[in-house]
């Protein structure tokens, strides 16, 4: 075998696949942290994640800088029903589940537009996410869609 990301079961070959955006992969490593190199094409305008139709998306931050939550928007997000989970990257727990409140949702409870920890209602606006890291989700509305902000 040559050197790549190989199946742990089956052994079949993975290395040479294309990950579509909005797609992503949980780690676990018992023998400490490796560094990983990604490669491929960097976008620079704002982007948009349509996970229209999926109910468990990993969700990364497709930008090579940090943002905030306060620059990442949703449209189609159904807060009774949507959910972003923040991922503990120490044990792969979810430290929160987050709702999205648009501007029309969130001004009849007197708050802003944004994302919210869904059960205490506490603010994420300035939670960052590194590059390369993100979110596992759960839309029961199948309406999602998620929005970036450009490079700059």
């Amino acid at each position: 075998m040559q050197a790549g990301w190989y199946d742990s079961e089956s052994l079949q070959d993975y290395t040479n696949v294309e990950w579509d955006l909005g797609t992503g992969f949980m780690t676990s490593f018992g023998s400490g942290t490796p560094n990983f190199v990604y490669s491929g094409e960097v976008f620079t305008d704002p982007m948009s994640i349509d996970c229209k139709g999926k109910a468990y998306v990993m969700v990364p931050n497709p930008l090579p800088r940090t943002v905030t939550l306060s620059e990442v928007s949703a449209t189609g997000f159904d807060w009774e029903s949507d959910y972003l989970y923040v991922i503990n990257p120490e044990d792969c727990s979810a430290d929160a589940a987050l709702i999205y409140l648009d501007a029309n949702t969130a001004s009849a409870y007197n708050m802003q537009a944004g994302w919210y920890d869904s059960e205490s209602l506490d603010s994420y606006a300035d939670y960052e996410v590194l590059p390369g890291l993100g979110f596992q989700s759960s839309f029961g509305s199948g309406n999602v869609i998620l929005n970036f902000p450009s490079i700059n």
